[in-house]
């Protein structure tokens, strides 16, 4: 069970990475600000409650609606 449950996780992480990598080669090339929502999306991914899940996504709700988001940005958050 406890494999499985890595295994899912480590696939949607896979998965956010792979999206930045289509677009920006390497994650060097990602911009400041997409950086950040890459980030916060990884650590929505690995919250361990409720509440710290709905803190990382108000943070990256907020930070999406300042900004202009490039078209993976705009993938993985909506």
């Amino acid at each position: 069970m406890i494999y499985t449950i890595i295994k899912y996780y480590h696939h949607k992480l896979k998965n956010v990475t792979q999206k930045y990598l289509d677009e920006f080669a390497s994650i060097e090339n990602i911009p400041l600000h997409e950086i950040e929502l890459y980030e916060l999306a990884n650590d929505l991914i690995l919250a361990e409650s409720i509440i710290e899940s709905t803190q990382h996504y108000q943070m990256i709700m907020k930070m999406a609606s300042d900004m202009d988001l490039s078209k993976t940005s705009g993938k993985v958050i909506y």
